[in-house]
C-alpha cells in the first residue's frame, strides 16, 4: 500500500564526502589569474578599438559572474552541510 506521509530527506552520507571545494578553489584561481591577465594584456599592450573594448567588457562580466556564483553556491552547500549536520550532544 502507498503511504500518504510525506518521507524526511536523508541525510547525506559523510563517509562518500569529497572535498570537491578544493578542486572548485583551484578552478577559480585559474580562471581569476587568466581574467586579471587578460584585462592586463588588454590595458595595457592591446590597441584601443572597440573590438577589445567589449572583450573587456566580456572578461569583467564573465570574472565577476564567477565571483558571484562561487560565493553563492558555495553558501548554499554549506547551508545545506549545516542543516543535515547532526546536533551535537
Amino acid at each position: 500500500m502507498k503511504s500518504s506521509e510525506p518521507v524526511a530527506p536523508s541525510a547525506p552520507d559523510q563517509s562518500d564526502y569529497t572535498p570537491s571545494w578544493r578542486i572548485r578553489r583551484k578552478l577559480l584561481y585559474l580562471v581569476l589569474g587568466w581574467s586579471a591577465a587578460m584585462v592586463t594584456w588588454l590595458l595595457i599592450l592591446g590597441p584601443n578599438d572597440s573590438l577589445h573594448e567589449t572583450g573587456l567588457l566580456a572578461i569583467t562580466g564573465m570574472t565577476t559572474s564567477l565571483l558571484l556564483g562561487y560565493f553563492g553556491f558555495a553558501t548554499l552547500g554549506d547551508r545545506d552541510t549545516l542543516k543535515h549536520r547532526r546536533p551535537r550532544p
